[in-house]
């Protein structure tokens, strides 16, 4: 099993980004961009079976973006496990922190050994800034096959910064994103 174990905070459309990246036959966002396409041929990326989702406590204003990010699973019929740390809501002190980094790092402990005989990629894309720190720091810890990044929303074409959410599940035209930058 190949799994993708990414942090998430409020921009639920860095899981499609991603994944266009990991499985670029299933999920077509980079078809036309020669230089991503070229950079997943080196990398020699395996396609995700799963991504799991790590994220704070899920309050209502981050369940309007899980919502997103599950109408979208569900259209392509994707395996999307949600892992939301109890009881941290908000970064305001220490103990949240401490929490959360504690949560991601069981998360990718629990992977990598689902992952043994498949891949395990880590992505930095999602939620806080510590998080993403914590992420890399799970990755010098437990290993993975691959640490990734994806490009942000601001430099991605205007119709999908206005409508992600159409353009990811009905609307989507990959000509239109020849000139996106490969995710690092």
């Amino acid at each position: 099993m190949n799994i993708l174990v990414t942090t998430l905070g409020y921009s639920w459309h860095i899981v499609p980004e991603i994944l266009g990246f990991t499985n670029p036959m299933q999920f077509p966002l980079y078809a036309q961009a020669e230089a991503v396409q070229e950079k997943i041929s080196a990398l020699g990326l395996s396609s995700v079976n799963e991504c799991w989702v790590v994220t704070p406590d899920i309050t209502p204003m981050l369940q309007n973006e899980f919502d997103a990010l599950t109408a979208w699973a569900q259209h392509f019929r994707f395996i999307l496990r949600v892992f939301p740390c109890c009881g941290v809501k908000e970064f305001s002190d220490e103990r949240a922190i401490r929490l959360m980094r504690s949560w991601i790092y069981r998360i990718v402990l629990h992977a990598s050994g689902l992952t043994a005989e498949g891949k395990l990629y880590l992505s930095l894309a999602g939620g806080r800034k510590t998080m993403s720190a914590d992420m890399q720091e799970a990755a010098n810890l437990f290993g993975c096959d691959k640490l990734l990044h994806v490009v942000a929303i601001a430099q991605l074409p205007e119709e999908l910064r206005r409508n992600p959410k159409a353009l990811m599940i009905e609307d989507f035209n990959p000509v239109s994103y020849k000139h996106i930058p490969p995710p690092s």
